[in-house]
């Protein structure tokens, strides 16, 4: 689990303030919509990750970290990926394959739904969502890309 440590790590140390590695040209995209007429008032927060880098770019992207302000519940992780969560507070969803070639990881130019979280809270905000990478290359931590996403949060705060 080094190389996911390494990353969760440095994601989380430039999280906290502390100068950040090299910037990760990604965005995520997040779609909201209702479960179903059966689970009323239950919403699905679906997100993707798209790795913007350019083609010859080392940077290929292992794990997303994602600040909620309100109790969820994961109801998706992509194959190969795993995810850790209080339930409350945060997510992170990160890739398992721990020895080249890392094929879960995303390469660049390319993209990855599937990350999904439901809760009851209607209210959202815009909270903290990190992308980290796996510099193939030099096989260590690669870059970061910080981004403010639409999250669910019981109290509103923008």
């Amino acid at each position: 689990m080094a190389r996911n440590s390494a990353a969760a790590h440095a994601l989380r140390n430039s999280l906290r303030g502390q100068p950040p590695p090299p910037e990760l040209a990604a965005h995520v995209k997040v779609k909201v919509e209702p479960v179903d007429e059966k689970k009323e008032g239950v919403l699905t927060w679906s997100y993707t990750l798209h790795n913007d880098e350019p083609p010859d770019s080392p940077h290929f992207i292992n794990s997303f970290v994602l600040d909620v302000a309100a109790p969820i519940t994961v109801t998706g992780t992509p194959p190969g990926w795993a995810v850790l969560t209080d339930g409350n507070s945060n997510v992170l969803w990160y890739s398992v394959e721990q020895q080249p070639p890392n094929s879960n990881d995303i390469p660049p130019g390319s993209f990855l739904g599937g990350f999904e979280i439901q809760t009851h809270e209607k209210r959202s905000r815009h909270a903290g969502a990190g992308i980290a990478s796996w510099n193939r290359s030099a096989n260590q931590a690669g870059a970061l890309a910080l981004n403010s996403i639409r999250t669910p949060s019981e109290k509103v705060k923008d």
